[in-house]
């Protein structure tokens, strides 16, 4: 299963048109050219799979970048919570993601596999890292979701609104996505440990 084996969180990074892909895997090498080929013409493939990096690099006719290794020797839980981290960074750098799918602990493909992961400690830890039941939807709209389907958001123990009543200025979203990023860095130092 590949909970046991070692997971890597990479990138590409279109820097010229501030775009960025993010993503994890076990096989660095076969991603990196499921990224970089035309898989749909690929016959001798059991599926028909086109990666948004080629698909992007390609409406644009530019070259896809070399793959960037933004994290290695993870196990699955840290990977998943790097992943997310990653994207929240870029997106909060003003890059577009080309993401198709939600990532992360509580969401995407492989974060909804385990149900261990919904205990009551780990979403009141989750919770943590917002101020509020809104910053939460709006800033990671698909965990919301899966978390809201599982009937468990009363867990991660937040107010509806943020509390605005101390909040002397105004914040920008880029600052609110860096502090973001930097409380699910901390979340992670603390699975990890």
């Amino acid at each position: 299963m590949e909970n046991n084996k070692e997971n890597v969180v990479y990138a590409y990074i279109f820097e010229d048109t501030k775009v960025a892909y993010i993503g994890r895997t076990v096989n660095i090498k076969h991603r990196n050219y499921v990224h970089r080929t035309d898989i749909k013409k690929d016959t001798s493939r059991k599926y028909v799979y086109n990666s948004k990096v080629y698909e992007y690099a390609n409406e644009h006719n530019i070259e896809i970048p070399e793959i960037i290794i933004l994290e290695r020797k993870l196990d699955l839980k840290e990977s998943l919570i790097k992943e997310e981290y990653w994207m929240t960074y870029y997106a909060s750098h003003g890059y577009q993601l080309l993401n198709k799918n939600p990532s992360g602990i509580f969401s995407g493909a492989v974060g909804t596999l385990s149900e261990e992961r919904y205990t009551d400690e780990n979403l009141v830890e989750f919770g943590k890292l917002f101020e509020s039941l809104t910053e939460f939807k709006i800033k990671m709209p698909n965990t919301y979701k899966t978390l809201k389907s599982k009937g468990v958001l009363e867990k991660l123990n937040l107010p509806l609104f943020p509390d605005i009543s101390n909040n002397n200025d105004d914040t920008s979203s880029v600052r609110n996505f860096t502090e973001l990023a930097q409380r699910m860095n901390n979340l992670f130092n603390l699975v990890k440990s």
